[in-house]
């Protein structure tokens, strides 16, 4: 077997040479359409104005904790099925413990 022949990951063992290219080629070029993302998102907060917020940061905390806690949007819906989901999130569940070894 030359050096050129080789297998250096068991991903690319059944792989022609073609395809070993083509893969990191679609790799690279997924990089690329996630680094322009970024620099869209980015350019798009440099152009934004500032946010001006009413009150302190402590103010804004206790405010958003007590429209979480009150669920006053959910009145209008079903209530017991959003208790249900909500205690699912906020209580510890067998099932979403890791497994120990």
């Amino acid at each position: 077997m030359s050096r050129t022949d080789a297998v250096t990951r068991i991903l690319f063992e059944a792989f022609s040479a073609a395809e070993v290219r083509l893969f990191y080629l679609l790799g690279y070029a997924a990089i690329a359409i996630f680094c322009y993302g970024v620099y869209v998102q980015l350019r798009k907060y440099r152009r934004g104005a500032a946010f001006k917020l009413d009150g302190g940061l402590w103010a804004r905390l206790g405010a958003m904790l007590s429209s979480v806690l009150s669920h006053r949007t959910i009145d209008r819906r079903d209530a017991a099925a959003f208790a249900r989901a909500f205690s699912g999130i906020v209580l510890p569940q067998p099932g979403d413990r890791p497994v120990a070894a």
